[in-house]
């Protein structure tokens, strides 16, 4: 249970909702600027009533509300990293209280959501437990032992494009990174963090990972981030090869960066950036 001294006390915190949002001050009508996946430890810097603010692993800092979180101290924090894990790797999937879809929902989740592992299992359904403690079980072709999915990453373009596909028709949302939402460098991060590359959250950043590449249709290959802007990036895709890119603008869809096909995404090219 979340009381006052608990928040006071923590320096910690790991998140408890499916895809948590983070807003640029204190406040329901702030600026969204990223979502937080179940599972994710945060490092507590501020809080002001019931808001707190947190930075990420990729180093993100924004505010959310502490419902959301789980506050721990270093020792339920080591406690926490060292916990056997589920990743949840399906788009969306719930915990329920019991091994059955007619029992009561305890959380919706998202891929690249993490549950702590616990030992129980039923006929298609594995048992986990929340950040919060508290226990549920999710069928198990929705999740996958963390530690044999995190070494068995595929990180090729191949890879990378397909999943990105995956997502053809999310909605745009300012801020999202999450199967829910996302915006274009939400969607980026996302797609290659799944497959193992940890990407920086925003274009800007982004547009300084990897290794330069001339912005021209034969010089690019699969997998290579294209960024469009005047004097700096404001939107990256993923280049597919065969002049086409995958992005999310509206939505999550694909468009030709050569001139006179019907969907040709008529913006200009700022750089391309290649991850290794």
């Amino acid at each position: 249970m979340i009381t006052l001294n608990s928040i006071l006390a923590s320096v910690w915190a790991v998140v408890n909702l499916s895809a948590n949002y983070m807003r640029e001050s204190p406040d329901y009508t702030s600026s969204l600027e990223t979502q937080a996946l179940m599972g994710t430890l945060a490092e507590v810097l501020e809080r002001e009533s019931y808001w707190v603010k947190i930075r990420v692993p990729d180093g993100y800092e924004a505010w959310t509300t502490e419902l959301g979180l789980v506050f721990m101290n270093e020792q339920e924090k080591e406690e926490w990293c060292s916990a056997s894990k589920w990743i949840c790797t399906s788009d969306f999937a719930h915990i329920y209280e019991g091994p059955s879809e007619s029992s009561p929902r305890i959380s919706d989740l998202v891929m690249g959501d993490l549950l702590v592992r616990a030992s129980g299992a039923s006929d298609g359904w594995v048992e986990a437990v929340l950040p919060s403690g508290v226990h549920g079980w999710v069928l198990s072709d929705n999740v996958e032992d963390y530690a044999v999915w995190s070494s068995s990453r595929d990180r090729s373009a191949d890879s990378i494009i397909k999943l990105a596909q995956s997502f053809m028709g999310v909605p745009y949302m300012w801020g999202g990174s999450s199967a829910k939402a996302f915006d274009c460098s939400g969607l980026v991060q996302f797609v290659f963090g799944m497959n193992g590359i940890s990407l920086p959250r925003n274009t800007g950043p982004q547009s300084k990972s990897g290794i330069p590449v001339k912005p021209v249709l034969s010089a690019m290959r699969p997998g290579d981030l294209v960024f469009f802007g005047n004097t700096k990036p404001s939107h990256v895709a993923i280049y597919m090869g065969n002049g086409r890119i995958i992005h999310c603008s509206q939505m999550v869809r694909t468009n030709s960066l050569k001139k006179g096909d019907e969907d040709f995404y008529d913006r200009q090219i700022l750089c391309v950036r290649r991850i290794k």
